[in-house]
């Protein structure tokens, strides 16, 4: 029987919180620097990092970062 890794309070992690951010990337069009970290399954620091260098489409409203799905799907299209 496997166990389960212990989380940051001492519960068993199920990762449901990452499943639920990834089954309903799908669905939205804009994405926040989670989602995008989440969809390219890349920190969070590099999306921040590559969003502030210009090397991923994005835009900035206000002091949030958003991402649009379709731009990063053709995006990552382009970079193949």
């Amino acid at each position: 029987m496997a166990v389960a890794p212990r989380g940051r309070r001492g519960k068993a992690s199920t990762g449901r919180n990452e499943f639920y951010e990834e089954a309903t990337l799908l669905g939205i069009k804009w994405m926040t620097v989670k989602q995008v970290s989440v969809y390219l399954q890349i920190s969070v620091s590099k999306v921040y990092q590559m969003a502030q260098e210009g090397q991923i489409p994005c835009c900035r409203l206000g002091q949030q970062w958003r991402f649009d799905r379709e731009e990063i799907d053709r995006w990552l299209m382009s970079r193949r």
